[in-house]
């Protein structure tokens, strides 16, 4: 039976939801590509159909979340504070991780632990989300809100990686609760970056 359009879409939207619960719950090696098919509601191997191996929908998940990311990036406001603006980025990806839970911790886990070459996947599909932490740090650095301490988008990778760090441990029970996370991350990152030579840091007062 020939299967159209609409209903090869609701399979593959199926097989990447069902495929990220099982990513967060048992890990890559955990994940079976089977149970990954049935938890879809569709028949074992029907995911060859739309993915050609097991790596290849795992790599579909994390550029899923950070097309999401991207998206919620998009609405940091213009007009605040850096502080104010990195606590809506993060504000932002919280909104959909909520909606979208195992996604987010399949890419967080994978972008603060994962092997370098899945590391670097993450990177380049996120690279809207880094420019935008880069264009929020490079304000603040030219308002002289703080100095930067290493290059621009390797500060911008570090809060983007303590946040997800972060939101994995509140998302366990731990520090810091989820509603305090945009601000924890925020002043952790902001205290490291003056506590080396921005405003309010040893050098920022010589």
């Amino acid at each position: 039976m020939r299967v159209n359009a609409q209903t090869k879409d609701e399979h593959r939207r199926a097989l990447l939801g069902s495929a990220a619960g099982a990513f967060a719950g048992e890990g890559y090696e955990g994940a079976a590509i089977d149970r990954i098919s049935q938890a879809a509601g569709l028949a074992k191997g029907t995911i060859y159909n739309y993915f050609p191996s097991k790596r290849a929908i795992f790599e579909e998940v994390l550029r899923q979340g950070c097309r999401y990311a991207s998206e919620a990036a998009e609405a940091v406001p213009d007009g605040a504070s850096s502080g104010e603006r990195l606590e809506a980025f993060v504000n932002g990806n919280l909104t959909w991780a909520f909606a979208e839970p195992a996604v987010a911790t399949v890419l967080a886990r994978e972008l603060t632990g994962g092997s370098p070459e899945t590391r670097e996947l993450i990177l380049d599909a996120s690279a809207p989300c880094i420019d935008k932490v880069c264009s929020i740090l490079r304000a603040g650095a030219g308002s002289g809100e703080f100095a930067l301490p290493g290059e621009e988008r390797e500060m911008a990778v570090t809060f983007i990686a303590l946040a997800n760090a972060l939101m994995l441990q509140a998302a366990m029970g731990g520090w810091p609760p989820i509603a305090e996370l945009p601000g924890a991350v925020t002043t952790l990152f902001l205290h490291g970056v003056t506590s080396h030579g921005g405003v309010g840091g040893e050098q920022g007062r010589t």
